[in-house]
C-alpha cells in the first residue's frame, strides 16, 4: 500500500492591504453609488437631522476588499457589531458614536456614513399591485417594520403611536423584532426616523398557487416505483404544510383509532389554527399530495401520496400573523414545525404584487440558517415571472411540469431570474392535473392544477431523499443502520437538485424558464445494482465551513464515461439585509478538474447541450453551483470548493456527485486549536505573542472527513516576510482518525514577530493542507497582545428551585481590568419547561440585562449564547454592557416563580467571553541588541562540487548569527528558512543544484533575540 504525505503550508499575513480590484459601489435597494464620489439625494425629510454625539447608532461602514478575520477581528475590537452586509464590501453596523475616530482609523475602512431614514424605505410602497379592491382602496398603508437586532418592539411600538399611526401587532422576538402598522402616508418619513427601525415594507398579499406523479418524480417510467419498491415511503419523516386548513375527516388524513391532531396521530402530528378545524379544498389537496394515505381507511393506495408514510404538521395560512391573508412573522410557525420534527416544509402559496426580497424571504432564510438540517420549498408564481417569497435564496422554487404522458412540458411556474440575478425556479414536478384528496367529501379526489399542486410533490421527494440518508441505505445502496447520517438541509437540496432532469419540451438547459429541470429520483439515489453511482463528498454545517480565502479539495473516481458526471455544490446563505441589493452575502466557488486539466467552472454552461464548458467567469450570485459533463473521461477528477467572500461566519455546505463514480473517501482537515509557547529565551512565558518575541506553536488538525490521515507531515511558509518569519518550516502529525483531532509533533512550528509590530494587530494564519489526494485550506487568527478572555463560573452546577423570588446565583469574578468591546454569556441550564425561567446577568457596573424572560414555554433546557447564538429577551441588550468596566462580581440569577408538577432545574455551567477595546496584555520582548542592518549586495554564490552551493557574505559589525531564506519568487512572497549560521559567514548547502526549482536567495543578520534585519 501506497502512503501519500499530508503536506501543511501554513502562510501568514496580517491585516490585508486593499484588494485592488475591489468594488466601489455601495447597492441599496433605494440607490447604487460610490460613497466617495457623492451620496444619493434624499428628500428633507428621510434624512438624519441631527447626527449623534454619543451612544449606539447605526452606520454604514465600507471597507477595502474582502471581509478577512483580521479585518473582522479589528472592527469587533473597534466596538463595531455587524448587522447586516451590503455589497459591496459594506456592512450596516451598530457603534457608539464615541468610537468614530478609532473606526475611521482603521487602515483598511474606506468610508463610514450615517444609516439615513431614506435607505429602510421599501420603493415599493404605495406603488405595488394588490388584487384585493379593498386593499386598493385603504387611505393608509398596511406596513410591516422591522427593527435592529436587539432593539425594544414595546418602546418602537409606543414612538409610532406618538407618531399617530396604529399598532396592529407586535412580535415580541427573539425573531423576529416586527410591527405590524397601519399608518397614513404623511407619517412614513416620521416612522423612518425612528432609529430602532431597520426596514419599512408594505404587509404582503397571499396567492393560492393552484391555477402519475409518483412515478413520474421516482422513474419516469410507468408504474414503476424504485424507491417506494425499497420500502421508503416516508417513514419517520414529518413534512410542514403551511396552507389552507385540510380536511381531517378525509380518508387520507383520518386516523380511525383518535382523529384529534397531535403527536399520536397517525399522519397529523399538529393542526394550528385559531379558528378550529377547516376543510379547505387548497390546503385538502395539498396535504394529501405530499403525505396522504388511505390505506388505513378503505385498504386502498388510489391517489396516495408521494410520501404516504410521513406525517403532517399544519398551521393555517391565515392565522400567520392574526391578521386574516397578510403574513409577516413566517419564522414562527417554521419553527413550530421544526420543533414538531418536521425538517422539509411545503407552501403552496406566495405574494404575486411584488419581486423584491421582503421580509418572508428573510425569514426563510434567517430560519435555514438557524435550523441547517431543514429545507424550505415554495410553489412558484403561476404568472409569468417569479416573486415572493419563493425568490428567498435557501428556499426551493417549485415549477409544475405537465402531467404524464406531458411531463416533459411546460404546465405553469414563473419565468428567473430574480430581479437580483439569481436562478430562480430550481425544479419542477407535475403539477398539472393533479388528482389528490378531495374536501367535503369522505374518500374522494379531485383534480387541481398549478404550482401549488408541484410543490408538495418535491417536498415529498425531499422527505424520501431524507428518510434514504437516515436509515442507512448510503454508501452501499442497502438499508445498513450503521450507515445512518442525519442530512443537512443543503445536503437535501444538493441531492434532490442533482437529481433533475432537462424536460425536452422547454429549450435551453439549465434556464431560467425550468431551472435544474424535472426532479427525477433515481437519477439522485444509488441502490445496490444501479450502474449510476452517488458520491457524498462534503455535508459541513456552518460550524466547519469555509472562511474568505479557505478552500477544500476532494478527488473523485470516474469509472467511464457511460453515465454522465454531475457535481452540485449548495451552501445555505445568511438572510441578507432586506435593504441590500442584491441579497448575497457569502459565496462559494465550485471548480471541477478532468483528469486532463481542463478546469469547469461551477454554472458556467453551454445551454444549447447543457454541458459545461471550460472558461468563463465565476459565479458570486447564486448559491447553487453545479458542473455537468455528458461524456467525462475515467481517471481522477479533482474538485475545489473555495471561499470566495464570506462576510458573515464560516459557510458551511452540501457537495454531490453522480455519474459512473464511487464513493469517495478521504480525510478533510481544518484548524481545530493552537498553543502559544513562549517560555524560551525569546520569550516571556505569559503565552501571549508580544512584540519582538520568538514563538513555539503547536496546531492541532481535526478530521472532519470520511476517511483516516495517515502519513502526516507538515510545511510553513510565511505570506509576510517582512514582520512574522517563520522560522521552523517542517512539523510531523501523528495519524488522525476521521472524527479526530491531531497535533503537530515536536518540533513545532516556530515564528518570530518583529518588535515593530503594533500591540492588537490580528495575525492571519493559513494552512494549505494535502492529505491521501485530498487538499484544501484552512486559517485562524492569532492577535498580537491579548484582547479578549473566557471566564468560567467555578460555582456551578446549582440547583434551581421552584417557587423562588431571589432564584440562585452564581458568581464570576474578573480580575483583568479592562474596557469591554463586547461581552458574551454561554450558558448551559437544565430544566424541562423554560417558560417558567427568569434569567438575568448583572455586571459589576450594576446593569442587569434579562437574558431568559419565560419565552419557549413548553420547551426544554438552554444552552446558547448570548448575544452570539440568541438575543436576549430583554428588558436590556448584551451592548449595555459595552463601555463598562470588565473588573469584579458579575453574576448570574436563576428564578423559577412557578410552583407545579415541573421539577427543579439545575445551572450547569456557564461562562463569560470578554473582549476588549484594545489589548489588555501586551507586553514588548525587551532586547538589548539592536536589529541587524542590512547586508547589502555581499552576498556569493558558487558551485561545490557537482551539486552542492556554497554561500559566501561580508559580517555585520555586532552580529554573531545569520538565517539564510529562500524563495522562489524574487519578491520573495513565500519563503523557506535554509539554516541559521552561528559563527561564520558561509554556508554550504548540499544538493541545491539538483532542485527542480529556481531559487532566490537572502542573508539576514539575526541579534540575540532572534530577532531578523532586512
Amino acid at each position: 500500500m501506497t502512503l501519500q504525505l499530508l503536506l501543511v503550508a501554513v502562510i501568514v499575513s496580517m491585516l490585508p492591504r486593499a484588494d485592488a480590484g475591489a468594488e466601489s459601489k455601495l447597492e441599496l435597494r433605494v440607490a447604487s453609488f460610490d460613497p466617495l464620489s457623492g451620496l444619493p439625494a434624499l428628500p428633507e425629510g428621510r434624512r438624519i437631522k441631527t447626527p449623534p454625539q454619543t451612544g449606539p447608532s447605526y452606520y454604514l461602514v465600507q471597507i477595502e476588499g474582502l471581509l478577512t478575520p483580521p479585518w473582522a477581528a479589528a472592527l469587533q475590537a473597534a466596538g463595531v457589531e455587524r448587522l447586516g452586509f451590503v455589497p459591496e464590501n459594506t456592512f450596516a453596523v451598530r457603534i457608539d458614536a464615541g468610537r468614530l475616530d478609532a473606526l475611521r482609523a482603521l487602515p483598511f475602512v474606506r468610508w463610514i456614513g450615517l444609516f439615513e431614514p431614506g435607505y429602510k424605505i421599501s420603493p415599493e410602497i404605495g406603488i405595488r399591485p394588490f388584487s384585493d379592491p379593498s386593499r386598493r382602496s385603504e387611505p393608509f398603508y398596511r406596513l410591516t417594520l422591522d427593527l435592529w437586532p436587539g432593539e425594544s418592539p414595546q418602546a418602537v411600538a409606543a414612538a409610532v403611536r406618538s407618531a399617530g399611526a396604529e399598532v396592529m401587532k407586535v412580535e415580541p422576538g427573539p425573531y423576529p423584532l416586527r410591527l405590524r402598522v397601519k399608518a397614513a402616508p404623511a407619517l412614513l418619513d416620521t416612522l423612518a426616523q425612528i432609529p430602532a427601525v431597520q426596514w419599512i415594507e408594505e404587509i404582503g398579499e397571499i396567492d393560492l398557487r393552484n391555477t402519475t406523479t409518483p412515478w413520474v418524480i421516482q422513474s419516469d417510467i410507468q408504474d414503476q416505483y424504485p424507491v417506494w419498491n425499497r420500502g421508503i415511503h416516508g417513514e419517520g419523516q414529518i413534512i410542514g404544510h403551511i396552507d389552507g386548513n385540510p380536511d381531517m375527516d378525509s380518508c387520507y388524513l383520518k386516523d380511525p383509532s383518535n382523529n384529534t391532531p397531535g403527536p399520536n396521530h397517525r399522519k397529523v402530528v399538529a393542526y394550528r389554527s385559531s379558528s378550529g378545524l377547516g376543510r379547505d379544498a387548497h390546503g385538502t389537496h395539498t396535504a394529501g399530495t405530499a403525505a396522504g394515505d388511505r390505506k388505513p381507511i378503505d385498504g386502498s393506495t388510489y391517489a396516495n401520496g408521494n410520501a404516504w408514510a410521513a406525517r403532517i404538521s399544519h398551521s393555517n395560512l391565515n392565522d400567520i400573523t392574526g391578521s386574516g391573508s397578510a403574513p409577516s412573522n413566517l419564522y414562527s410557525y417554521l419553527d413550530a414545525a421544526h420543533n414538531d420534527g418536521a425538517r422539509v416544509h411545503t407552501n403552496s402559496w406566495g405574494d404575486d404584487g411584488t419581486r423584491s426580497y421582503t421580509t418572508w424571504c428573510r425569514d426563510i432564510d434567517q430560519f435555514s440558517y438557524d435550523r441547517e438540517d431543514d429545507l424550505v420549498l415554495f410553489a412558484v408564481s403561476n404568472g409569468s415571472v417569479v416573486t415572493t417569497p419563493e425568490n428567498a435564496k435557501d428556499c426551493v422554487g417549485v415549477g409544475a411540469s405537465g402531467h404524464s404522458p406531458n411531463q416533459e412540458n411546460f404546465c405553469s411556474g414563473g419565468r428567473g431570474p430574480t430581479l437580483d440575478g439569481r436562478r430562480k425556479p430550481e425544479v419542477f414536478t407535475p403539477g398539472c392535473s393533479v388528482i389528490s384528496a378531495r374536501s367535503f367529501a369522505a374518500c374522494d379526489t379531485t383534480t387541481m392544477t398549478g404550482t401549488s399542486m408541484a410543490s408538495p410533490s418535491t417536498t415529498a421527494a425531499a422527505a424520501l431523499i431524507r428518510q434514504y440518508y437516515e436509515e442507512g441505505w448510503y454508501p452501499s445502496g442497502a438499508k445498513t443502520p450503521s450507515e445512518a447520517i442525519t442530512p443537512s438541509g443543503a445536503l437535501t437540496k444538493a441531492t434532490l437538485i442533482n437529481g433533475a432532469v432537462n424536460m425536452t419540451g422547454i429549450a435551453g438547459y439549465p434556464s431560467d424558464q425550468e431551472g435544474w429541470g424535472r426532479e427525477l429520483m433515481d437519477r439522485a439515489l444509488y441502490f445496490a445494482g444501479d450502474v449510476r453511482g452517488l458520491s457524498v463528498l462534503a455535508d459541513k454545517r456552518n460550524a466547519d465551513g469555509l472562511a474568505t480565502g479557505e478552500e477544500q479539495g476532494f478527488n473523485l473516481q470516474v469509472s467511464s464515461s457511460v453515465e454522465p458526471l454531475r457535481v452540485t455544490l449548495v451552501f445555505t446563505e445568511p438572510p441578507a439585509a432586506l435593504f441590500a441589493n442584491p441579497a448575497t452575502v457569502n459565496d462559494l466557488d465550485l471548480t471541477v478538474t478532468d483528469p486532463s486539466g481542463n478546469a469547469y467552472l461551477g454554472n458556467v454552461f453551454d445551454t444549447t447541450s447543457g454541458n459545461s464548458v471550460t472558461g468563463g467567469t465565476r459565479d458570486s450570485n447564486n448559491d447553487v453551483e453545479q458542473v455537468q459533463v455528458a461524456s467525462p473521461p475515467a481517471g481522477t477528477w479533482q474538485i475545489k470548493v473555495r471561499g470566495a467572500a464570506v462576510n458573515q461566519g464560516r459557510q458551511g455546505y452540501a457537495l454531490v456527485a453522480t455519474g459512473d463514480v464511487a464513493s469517495v473517501v478521504g480525510p478533510s482537515l481544518r484548524h481545530d486549536s493552537h498553543q502559544i509557547q513562549d517560555s524560551s529565551v525569546y520569550g516571556n512565558g505569559d503565552g501571549v505573542v508580544d512584540p519582538g518575541e520568538t514563538v513555539t506553536m503547536p496546531v492541532t488538525l481535526r478530521n472532519s472527513g470520511s476517511a483516516d490521515a495517515t502519513g502526516v507531515s507538515a510545511r510553513a511558509s510565511s505570506g509576510l516576510p517582512a514582520k512574522v518569519k517563520i522560522t521552523t518550516a517542517t512539523a510531523s502529525y501523528p495519524d488522525i482518525p476521521k472524527g479526530s483531532a491531531g497535533t503537530s509533533n515536536a518540533p513545532h512550528y516556530e515564528f518570530a514577530v518583529a518588535p515593530d509590530v503594533t500591540c492588537g494587530t490580528s495575525l492571519t494564519f493559513s494552512l494549505d493542507w494535502s492529505a491521501s489526494a485530498m487538499e484544501g485550506t484552512t486559517s485562524f487568527v492569532v492577535d498580537i497582545g491579548k484582547d479578549s478572555a473566557d471566564y468560567p463560573a467555578a460555582d456551578v452546577p446549582l440547583t434551581v428551585p421552584k417557587k423562588t423570588i431571589a432564584g440562585v446565583v452564581s458568581t464570576i469574578n474578573v480580575s483583568d481590568s479592562f474596557t469591554n468591546a463586547d461581552v458574551l454569556a454561554a450558558v448551559n441550564l437544565k430544566h424541562n419547561n423554560v417558560g417558567e425561567i427568569i434569567m438575568k446577568l448583572t455586571s459589576p457596573a450594576g446593569t442587569t440585562v434579562t437574558l431568559h424572560n419565560k419565552s419557549r414555554a413548553g420547551q426544554a433546557d438552554i444552552n446558547t449564547t448570548y448575544d452570539s447564538l440568541t438575543q436576549p429577551d430583554g428588558p436590556g441588550t448584551m451592548n449595555d454592557f459595552n463601555g463598562q468596566t470588565s473588573s469584579g462580581a458579575w453574576k448570574l440569577t436563576v428564578i423559577d416563580d412557578t410552583s407545579g408538577a415541573t421539577p427543579p432545574g439545575q445551572l450547569v455551567s456557564w461562562s463569560l467571553h470578554l473582549l476588549a477595546t484594545g489589548p489588555f496584555r501586551c507586553t514588548p520582548l525587551n532586547c538589548g541588541s539592536p536589529v541587524p542592518g542590512p547586508l547589502g549586495d555581499s552576498v556569493k554564490l558558487s558551485r561545490s562540487g557537482a551539486a552542492d552551493l556554497l554561500h559566501d557574505w561580508d559580517p555585520i559589525a555586532g552580529v554573531a548569527d545569520y538565517r539564510l531564506w529562500r524563495s522562489s519568487s524574487p519578491a520573495f512572497s513565500s519563503e523557506e528558512a535554509v539554516a541559521k549560521i552561528t559563527g561564520a559567514t558561509q554556508y554550504l548547502e548540499t544538493g541545491a543544484l539538483t532542485a527542480p526549482t529556481s531559487y532566490y536567495y537572502q542573508v539576514r543578520g539575526v541579534n540575540s533575540c532572534n530577532q531578523e534585519g532586512p
